[in-house]
């Protein structure tokens, strides 16, 4: 029965890009030679098309600066500030959230606040960017080094305990 449907489909597919995508995605071993002439044309040229757009961006995801340096989390409700460093400042933001929403941060303070206040309280602000230029062995020593600097500054403790 799901043969006969996909057969039966297959001679009626749309002829719209993401159509064709999906096309190319599953292959011949769905539709096999059951599509007209020039929608395998067409087919042809999506794929083609498809792996350079692929090629283009994962050379882009290579290429691209990952930012590292010193955040502070910021309670707005309270104006407590918590300090930290990463090589991945993104990846720490996400983290963090992750860790508070889910209710299981190793820094009870932290969470605590969290649940209290909620994450529309907090801000994540980063304060200082290594520079590009560092050597990759000397990123993490780097790190610590500012991150205390920042703790001495601002007078605060770290996110993590």
């Amino acid at each position: 029965m799901k043969k006969d449907l996909k057969k039966r489909s297959a001679g009626c597919l749309p002829a719209t890009r993401t159509g064709l995508r999906s096309i190319a995605r599953l292959g011949p071993k769905m539709y096999g030679n059951t599509l007209p002439g020039w929608r395998q044309e067409l087919l042809k040229e999506v794929r083609v098309n498809m792996s350079d757009d692929r090629k283009e961006a994962v050379k882009a995801y290579k290429e691209r600066k990952i930012p590292r340096g010193v955040f502070v989390l910021l309670s707005t409700a309270t104006d407590r500030r918590w300090v930290d460093s990463s090589p991945n400042l993104d990846a720490a933001r996400n983290l963090l959230f992750f860790e508070l929403k889910r209710g299981g941060h190793r820094n009870r303070d932290l969470q605590t606040e969290w649940n209290a206040h909620g994450e529309s309280s907090f801000e994540f602000e980063i304060v200082e960017e290594l520079d590009a230029d560092v050597i990759e062995t000397a990123v993490r020593d780097e790190l610590k080094s500012k991150r205390a600097e920042w703790v001495t500054k601002l007078g605060v403790t770290t996110v993590s305990p």
